[in-house]
């Protein structure tokens, strides 16, 4: 993904991944939910994110995937 808020050594940050949540494609999607299955930090940062601002669907969405890695 390429994101102002990703940083060079390619780990997502909150920002990027509130970004992702609330304006990324099915490619982004794809990519934060693989990181995430790779590192359970993430996962929590992105169940984290989902908690703190609520986006339509996309918040819940998020949840429910954390919950399935």
């Amino acid at each position: 993904m390429q994101h102002r808020h990703l940083t060079d050594d390619a780990r997502w940050s909150r920002a990027a991944v509130d970004s992702a949540l609330e304006r990324g494609t099915l490619a982004d999607w794809r990519e934060l939910f693989a990181a995430a299955r790779k590192d359970s930090r993430l996962a929590a940062t992105i169940l984290d994110v989902a908690e703190q601002h609520h986006v339509v669907g996309a918040s819940a969405l998020a949840k429910h995937l954390v919950t399935k890695l």
